[in-house]
């Protein structure tokens, strides 16, 4: 997992870029300094390294509103084909697991006289 640190050292700031992974038991990290927060040095990289994860990120909502369309395409499908999707078709299942019945409409009652 990489994600971004920001450390003070004698009174100055700097950016790191952290991995962390585990081995068995131990959770190991390797930081990467990216430069001074604010200032030049590595500033270029620092730039690349927001570049890609915004990059990054665009393409994740992209993907992610792919497989929800998709998604709303295939429960229009299942519901089309089979009458129900398969989230109601697990909620049916599991109240007929349980022994509870759907609610029905009750009927009004009968006026004497």
């Amino acid at each position: 997992m990489a994600y971004t640190v920001v450390k003070t050292i004698k009174g100055k700031q700097y950016l790191y870029l952290q991995n962390s992974w585990r081995e068995g038991k131990k959770v190991k990290t390797k930081a990467t300094c990216l430069g001074r927060v604010g200032g030049s040095g590595r500033k270029r990289r620092v730039d690349e390294y927001e570049q890609s994860r915004r990059t990054a990120q665009n393409e994740y909502d992209r993907e992610m509103a792919r497989l929800a369309k998709e998604d709303k395409l295939f429960s229009e499908w299942q519901k089309k084909t089979f009458g129900e999707t398969g989230e109601e078709r697990a909620a049916r299942m599991t109240e007929e697991a349980r022994g509870s019945q759907p609610k029905a409409e009750s009927p009004e009652p009968e006026e004497k006289e």
